[in-house]
């Protein structure tokens, strides 16, 4: 469960947000966008901007990581002004997470999960990941795919939800 949740869950979003990305990109050029316009969208001025939701997509992603497997995490300066930046962050998140196993998640549900949002208080690994790590997940995903329509970006619901692991029925 842990792999599943951590990793797989974590990469589904992070490819659909980057292919999200990459679409409203291109209708960015068409509409004359600038990319720093683009990324500063925001759906209200006390909400964070476009950049900001993929930059804690990626860092909850990698951060998750971190706290549930002994590897060891960039921390990402927060610096991005480009999409040629962001995109290289998300590949980052990407590859980062590609190099997991589910051996790596072995006596994780032992671990006690503590975060300096919380000071004196823990998560279990259980709780950490449907609790924290899949609402924040979803949350900014589902802001920055927000933002994206409402500033009058064609795209849609197959778009969020990007690849669905079917399986035939035999």
């Amino acid at each position: 469960m842990y792999y599943k949740i951590a990793v797989e869950q974590s990469l589904d979003r992070l490819k659909a947000l980057k292919t999200l990305l990459e679409k409203v990109e291109s209708q960015s050029k068409e509409k004359n966008m600038s990319e720093s316009d683009l990324l500063a969208l925001a759906l209200t001025p006390d909400m964070f901007p476009l950049l900001k939701q993929i930059q804690i997509v990626t860092d909850v992603s990698k951060w998750a990581i971190g706290r549930l497997t002994q590897k060891d995490i960039p921390v990402f300066e927060d610096d991005e002004t480009t999409l040629s930046e962001l995109y290289k962050r998300l590949d980052t998140t990407i590859e980062l997470l590609g190099t997991c196993s589910e051996s790596d998640f072995e006596n994780t549900e032992n671990k006690k999960i503590e975060m300096s949002y919380f000071p004196g208080m823990h998560f279990t690994a259980e709780w950490y990941l449907l609790s924290f790590l899949v609402p924040n997940l979803n949350f900014h995903t589902t802001t920055a795919y927000a933002i994206c329509r409402a500033n009058g970006f064609e795209i849609g619901k197959q778009d969020y939800i990007w690849d669905i692991p079917l399986i035939p029925n035999s």
